[in-house]
């Protein structure tokens, strides 16, 4: 059993990770291009393939993901240029002409194949289309190019957004309805004023509770508004260069070619979904906006036909507590952080028949909780982590991050896979 994941790492060491796995990765993949097509085989072409791919992507997974918790402002920034030059060369690997050609060779001889190794040859294969394998060599260079000054857009489009800072100050008076368990984790400007942040903590339970307009108004113009000096060239530029990259493979849009190899297969049948699901609730949404413009009109006195961006969760809010009975301020009081814990254990553990074990891991903050995933035998089989709180220079979304696959590795040892949940 392998062991747990090491979280114990230096910007040096990051800094050292993207020359090393590429120089590995370049070496096993030079290898299975050699292959002559009468000695390929499902192993040695198509799995070696996916091994080298899963190797790869152990090594740098765990540096890059120190890009969204560490505190450490050294380690997030070579974290981030790890992310960059990887995604970048990840490129690389799928517009490798005689990969393509390996695993074209393989699959011409119609070897009967489980439909599992089946589709993963299926998959590997339409990446490499779906990365210029089929154009012209000089028209593949020059996507290549585009696909990787998109990459490097939307990574700083992210950057941006991670790091952002945007704050208003507001007096007590104006935090109407707002709790003091609300105000009393908000920092204080030298003018005594209440620092509220673009940050979900303080943006969501403010549009939901306040009751003065003009804050939530101002909040909302905030909120989506962050880094729109840095980000908005960028969005337009990169949807200029998805435009370019989906026109040179043969798509429409880029929708078309982001849904390709998914269950909708083209943007026409998105646009038919949501058309036949606007029609099919729309008489249901105008009679609840209705109900919420009645409750907007009894609470500012306010006559309108319309329920704008900053107001619509005030009022869901609000139609919960007055029609419903349901507020979640005072509910919260009865779920407590362990309660809570505990209480999503408890239910998994008897769905899955598993039991999350609190113990001593390596990981990157203080506040993590760190778990071992036991089987009804007490045998562990999976590592799980939490880290719940708000601190500096921390991804400020929440998602689960998986860390590591669980896999068969080379001599037959099975690597236990990894997971966090990170929020705030």
């Amino acid at each position: 059993m392998e062991q747990a994941p090491n979280f114990n790492i230096t910007p040096e060491y990051i800094n050292s990770v993207a020359d090393t796995a590429i120089k590995t990765l370049e070496s096993r993949l030079s290898a299975i291009a050699a292959y002559p097509k009468e000695k390929r085989n499902f192993h040695n072409t198509v799995a070696a393939f996916e091994g080298a791919l899963s190797d790869f992507s152990d090594y740098v997974n765990i540096p890059i993901f120190m890009a969204y918790v560490s505190n450490n402002p050294e380690i997030r920034k070579a974290a981030q240029e790890l992310e960059l030059k990887i995604s970048q060369y990840s490129i690389d690997i799928y517009t490798r002409e005689d990969i393509f050609n390996a695993l074209n060779d393989y699959a011409s001889l119609g070897e009967n194949l489980p439909e599992t190794d089946k589709r993963l040859l299926d998959k590997i294969l339409f990446e490499f289309k779906q990365n210029g394998l089929g154009l012209d060599r000089k028209k593949r260079e020059k996507l290549k190019n585009l696909m990787k000054e998109l990459v490097n857009l939307e990574l700083e489009f992210s950057k941006n957004l991670r790091e952002a800072e945007d704050f208003a100050e507001f007096s007590d008076e104006e935090l109407e309805g707002m709790g003091q368990d609300y105000k009393s984790r908000l920092k204080k400007s030298e003018s005594g004023k209440y620092i509220v942040t673009v940050n979900y903590p303080d943006y969501l339970p403010l549009m939901d509770n306040c009751s003065n307009p003009s804050v939530r108004k101002k909040m909302e113009f905030l909120f989506n508004n962050r880094c729109a000096e840095k980000n908005t060239p960028l969005m337009e530029k990169a949807i200029s260069l998805r435009a370019k990259i989906a026109k040179m493979l043969g798509y429409k849009s880029f929708a078309d070619y982001a849904t390709a190899d998914r269950m909708a297969k083209n943007a026409q049948n998105v646009s038919d979904f949501l058309e036949k699901l606007h029609k099919a609730v729309i008489k249901k949404g105008k009679k609840e906006l209705k109900e919420r413009l009645k409750l907007k009109k009894k609470f500012s006195g306010i006559e309108e036909k319309t329920i704008h961006n900053w107001e619509w969760r005030f009022y869901n809010n609000l139609l919960k507590k007055e029609k419903y009975s349901v507020d979640h301020e005072k509910i919260k009081e009865y779920f407590p952080l362990e309660t809570v814990i505990n209480g999503m254990f408890e239910t998994f553990g008897t769905v899955f028949s598993v039991k999350f074990e609190p113990v001593p891991l390596d990981k990157w903050h203080n506040d993590v909780r760190t778990y071992e995933v036991k089987d009804i035998s007490g045998k562990t089989f999976a590592y799980f982590y939490f880290d719940l709180f708000p601190r500096e220079g921390k991804y400020k979304h929440a998602a689960c991050f998986g860390i590591r696959k669980g896999r068969r590795l080379e001599g037959g040892i099975y690597q236990l896979p990894a997971a966090a949940i990170v929020s705030n």
